[in-house]
């Protein structure tokens, strides 16, 4: 699978998180670069940091969906679903534990495929956004110059299209 990361048109803006090679400092300095000429070019720049706290909580179907659009089916995809399949999970507190609970979402943390599948539910993220996004696992940032009020009503609608399309969470669960 580690294949998918290094296959160029599935990354429209890459992800420089679960990558070899790339770090924070990577991402940290490259937003840094494009901060700083948009201020050198006297420009104002409002960015918006999303912690996507709930990378993880995906909903499997629409996962499926977007392997499907990746062009990820047959075997590969039927042995995805089965994976993600009959879930359930449980708390357990000093011996006292909950009720088993099925899991439609996420996929278990830890595992290899776990990234993986992440990078494709947000490989979309920045697609019909004027905003530039930069990743880096599951925190991102979207950003642009605002001068107007126009510019401003701009970048509120790309975080509207990112938070609400792309990852398919209610602007509630975003905050």
């Amino acid at each position: 699978m580690s294949i998918l990361i290094k296959f160029q048109p599935l990354q429209q803006n890459p992800l420089i998180g679960f990558r070899s090679g790339f770090s924070c400092g990577s991402n940290l300095l490259s937003f840094l670069e494009t901060i700083t000429s948009l201020v050198d070019a006297k420009e104002n720049v409002d960015a918006i940091f999303l912690d996507l706290a709930k990378a993880f909580v995906v909903p499997h179907k629409r996962l499926l969906l977007k392997l499907e659009a990746h062009g990820i089916g047959g075997l590969v995809s039927t042995w995805i679903k089965s994976w993600l399949a009959d879930r359930r999970q449980r708390v357990i507190v000093d011996g006292s534990h909950s009720q088993w609970k099925e899991v439609w979402s996420g996929v278990p943390q830890g595992s290899v495929l776990g990234p993986v599948l992440f990078l494709i539910y947000i490989n979309d993220l920045d697609q019909d956004i004027s905003s530039r996004v930069l990743k880096f696992a599951d925190d991102t940032k979207l950003y642009c110059p605002v001068n107007s009020h126009v510019d401003c009503i701009r970048l509120q609608k790309d975080l509207d299209t990112v938070v609400t399309c792309r990852l398919g969470f209610s602007l509630a669960d975003a905050v």
